[in-house]
């Protein structure tokens, strides 16, 4: 295993993390690192479930009935902006007034505030000249009067595997691999009942095959160097580091290729994009396994 570009993935994945426990607690002025990307630059954090978006899921489903559970993670994640649900009264359950939902996110539409998270995009095949608010809220409707969420009752139970019960989730309209992955992990936290883990399964997406390039050099299965670095994550790592899940090393290698995407992308412009430094002075060079 080539050492030199593994060290450079978990030293990110060291200083993104103090970044977050400089700020939130112990709650230290910025800069809250010397690295001019990761200064300038918006990167999630290590641990998906301190990202703000999923504090917020987690916190309100964590005590509802299966059924609500489900269907609250399904619509949060569609939308997936917390600041919206806190601006129409929460995420809604399967009684809910859509009609009031529908009106209310409109008329933020309408006020130029952006309904939808820039994150990824999700209900894009919808009719021209329909509008992506009248397309979720329908969707909530359908979902919310059809045998959907029970199916997905079922599958937790019935389901041998952790990849055949994250493909369940491939039958919801409008949801392709990334976003069956996202409600897949939310799901198996917050469901006592699910008997699956974070190690159990890891949907390798092109977020972080692009990241496993940077480390590793083609040809080479995802899945399996993901579970390599899991497992060599503590020659690395300080002894007090929480261990990272398959699922955070998966969600860690995608902000590591958007780090080295702007690393690489300034070495070849030999100019800054909105730091003063074009190269990253932590990582010296991304690119070791090229």
């Amino acid at each position: 295993m080539p050492n030199d570009s593994i060290k450079r993935f978990f030293l990110f994945c060291k200083e993104r993390h103090a970044i977050w426990h400089k700020r939130f607690l112990l709650k230290e002025p910025p800069p809250w690192t010397e690295d001019p990307i990761l200064r300038e630059r918006k990167f999630t954090n290590i641990y998906r479930e301190l990202d703000r978006g999923t504090v917020y899921l987690w916190e309100h489903a964590k005590s509802l009935p299966r059924d609500e559970m489900y269907f609250a993670v399904i619509a949060f994640r569609y939308l997936n902006n917390w600041k919206i649900f806190e601006q129409i009264g929460g995420i809604p359950s399967t009684s809910a007034d859509f009609e009031r939902i529908r009106q209310q996110l409109r008329q933020l539409r309408d006020r130029g505030i952006s309904i939808f998270s820039r994150a990824y995009r999700t209900i894009c095949a919808i009719p021209m000249g329909a509008f992506r608010v009248d397309a979720y809220v329908d969707l909530l409707q359908r979902i919310s009067k059809n045998d959907h969420v029970n199916f997905l009752h079922r599958a937790a139970k019935d389901a041998p595997t952790a990849e055949l019960f994250y493909e369940s989730f491939l039958t919801l309209p409008h949801v392709g691999p990334f976003l069956a992955y996202e409600i897949y992990s939310d799901i198996i936290r917050l469901d006592p009942e699910v008997k699956w883990s974070e190690d159990d399964f890891v949907h390798i997406g092109p977020g972080a095959e692009r990241g496993l390039s940077y480390i590793f050099k083609a040809p080479y299965d995802g899945v399996e160097k993901a579970k390599q670095l899991r497992k060599v994550q503590k020659k690395y790592l300080p002894t007090e580091f929480k261990e990272l899940t398959l699922r955070n090393i998966e969600h860690s290698l995608c902000e590591w290729g958007k780090l080295c995407a702007i690393q690489d992308e300034t070495q070849k412009t030999r100019r800054p994009f909105f730091f003063p430094e074009p190269t990253p002075i932590l990582y010296e060079n991304c690119l070791g396994a090229k």
